[in-house]
């Protein structure tokens, strides 16, 4: 990181030229002051406008009020220091003026400059307001100007030297200068470090120049010529923070509000992160709570799997389960919620749970679904549906009761053929209040294992074609049928290997034989 020191590093060919400025000005104060003074105090006017223009220009994308107010207010110390300049004893710009007008114009733009650093920390939580700143201090500097032309403001030097009122004020002015610099700091946070630095070293050689200014009774002696080289580093310095930087390194200071953004940003999105992290790790612990069926379900074999669409957790919208009921009769469902992810995963436990509870109260396929169906519509969140099929097997007789909710054809292979188990459909769970879900009666082999599966199985895409029908009866044939558990694994390896390892859609098996 950039030190302000670093930024303050002046390159041999830049000091050889600043030494050389600085000897002329030696030898021409030697031999015309006024000149020597003039020249000063151009500097700093120069800087000052150069500082207005920079920062006006930039207005309307510079977030930082400090700057923009200091830039603003410059010119205006620059008017007063302008005023000072022309009556100076020796300019001869204005004739007839005594030593005293020039100094009292010189404190009133130092009154004025210190008061502008010190008011400009608070301005940087405020609104911007660029008129009403430049309405307040532009009439604070007409009152300071009229009170010296009307001479109404105090003496600050005499024929005998510097009155108590000139040599307090100049205390009074560091005293605002540190009191700045001090209320620069505690919002440190809020500026570029080269940045503060640069502008805390010219508040500090400001404070110093005023020191000097405290010490001479002549205009033209050695304390004065010392305060005016340090007034024109201080405007040197302000050059260094504020054009320059602005101009040079825009990025550093114009647009270092963006920078804090960004960072602001990437600490929204990390504890995004890590709450939508602990949603993950909550739904899947969820979905693997419905994912989970009894091995010990008597009288049947069982297999089960299940892929989600999002690849990085075991989250989705699918369903299974089976349900021991009363004399020897096992309910088998497995259903698919609209949606995806998160959201899927959390109704999709509210319609496993409905579908659990209301097979255990003895009911048929079709009682089942259409009780679940009125539950839904007013539990699911709007615009939430879901496709079940449901069904009933007797294990003493093979007699299997199916009844569908808008879900695709389960399959029933034999040991020489696989077809699907035609059922009439009725709409999806959760749409409309009086729904009705017909029944269909098929009748089991001991060796016939049912398949029951959800629609991302068909969905499953490579390129512009997709998983079908066709290949799910062509996968089932392939399939050893003696062990329901592979019937389930095998067809969704089938479908992954098709698919190339493309996940679009969950995808959940159920498969079932009755007998031991």
């Amino acid at each position: 990181m950039e030190r302000w020191t670093d930024r303050l590093a002046i390159r041999p060919r830049t000091l050889l030229v600043t030494t050389f400025i600085l000897v002329l000005l030696l030898v021409m104060q030697y031999f015309n002051f006024a000149l020597f003074h003039t020249v000063a105090e151009l500097f700093a006017v120069i800087v000052a406008v150069s500082v207005f223009m920079v920062m006006w220009n930039s207005r309307r994308f510079l977030d930082n009020n400090y700057l923009l107010f200091l830039g603003i207010s410059l010119l205006f110390v620059a008017a007063i220091d302008v005023a000072h300049l022309i009556t100076y004893r020796g300019v001869g710009i204005v004739p007839d003026v005594g030593v005293d007008v020039p100094t009292q114009f010189w404190i009133a733009g130092r009154f004025l400059q210190a008061g502008v650093f010190l008011i400009a920390p608070s301005l940087l939580d405020r609104r911007k307001d660029v008129r009403m700143w430049m309405s307040a201090v532009g009439l604070l500097t007409a009152l300071l100007i009229a009170a010296v032309v009307f001479d109404l403001f105090p003496t600050c030097l005499t024929a005998t030297g510097l009155t108590a009122f000139k040599r307090v004020s100049e205390y009074v002015i560091i005293g605002l200068l540190f009191a700045a610099l001090f209320r620069l700091r505690a919002r440190a946070d809020r500026f570029d470090a080269s940045l503060l630095g640069i502008v805390s070293a010219s508040i500090l050689v400001t404070a110093g120049s005023e020191f000097f200014f405290t010490l001479y009774s002549d205009p033209f002696g050695v304390a004065n010529l010392i305060g005016h080289f340090l007034r024109i580093m201080a405007f040197y310095l302000l050059y260094r923070a504020t054009v320059q930087a602005a101009l040079q390194e825009p990025y550093g200071v114009l647009f270092r509000e963006l920078a804090q953004y960004a960072e602001a940003l990437r600490i929204s999105e990390e504890r995004e992160r890590h709450a939508k992290e602990a949603q993950r790790e909550i739904a899947e612990k969820l979905q693997r709570s419905m994912l989970y069926v009894s091995t010990e379900t008597p009288g049947v074999r069982l297999g089960h799997t299940y892929r989600s669409a999002d690849e990085l957790a075991l989250i989705g919208g699918d369903l299974y389960d089976a349900v021991t009921l009363a004399d020897g009769r096992v309910a088998f469902f497995l259903g698919d919620v609209s949606g995806k992810g998160i959201d899927a995963a959390t109704a999709s436990s509210v319609v496993r749970t409905t579908l659990r509870v209301i097979a255990l109260s003895e009911r048929t396929p079709s009682e089942v679904l259409a009780s679940a169906n009125r539950v839904l519509l007013n539990v699911l969140p709007a615009a939430t549906f879901a496709t079940a099929v449901f069904g009933v097997l007797d294990t003493t007789t093979g007699a299997l009761v199916l009844a569908n909710a808008g879900h695709p054809d389960p399959y029933r292979c034999a040991p020489d053929v696989c077809e699907a188990l035609l059922a009439e459909r009725g709409v999806p769970l959760g749409l409309f209040e009086d729904s009705a879900y017909p029944e269909t009666t098929f009748k089991l082999a001991p060796e016939d294992v049912v398949v029951f599966y959800s629609d991302g199985l068909l969905d499953t895409r490579n390129g512009e074609d997709f998983f079908g029908e066709e290949r799910i009866r062509a996968a089932l044939d392939e399939l050893d049928t003696r062990s329901p558990q592979r019937v389930a694994e095998g067809l969704l390896a089938s479908a992954e290997r098709f698919a190339q390892g493309s996940h679009t859609d969950d995808v959940a098996v159920l498969a079932f034989s009755y007998g031991s």
